[in-house]
């Protein structure tokens, strides 16, 4: 998408109770490199530093151990809208 002209904003990968030891591993390698650039995206939005996305468990901001309620929807969406410079934001805030 980016080399076709796209601008593209990436998350980081948050945890989630199913996800095995080894799997975990390569998550935090993964957000490692995203947060290192190495994606390519031109925005990162480190959702998994978020504090309230440190517990899968925590029904509060997920709905099953892997998806996000609503709570923690709105924490990722305001990541993202601070790491989109404000020329790209204004037309989807109107």
């Amino acid at each position: 998408a980016k080399s076709a002209g796209a601008e593209v904003c990436i998350c980081t990968i948050t945890p989630a109770t199913s996800i095995t030891a080894g799997k975990e591993t390569a998550r935090l390698a993964v957000n490692v490199g995203i947060l290192a650039g190495d994606t390519g995206a031109n925005y990162v939005a480190d959702a998994a530093g978020l504090a309230h996305a440190a517990n899968p468990a925590d029904t509060t901001y997920y709905v099953d151990g892997v998806h996000w309620t609503v709570a923690l929807q709105t924490e990722v969406a305001d990541l993202i809208v601070a790491a989109v410079p404000r020329i790209y934001r204004s037309s989807f805030m109107q």
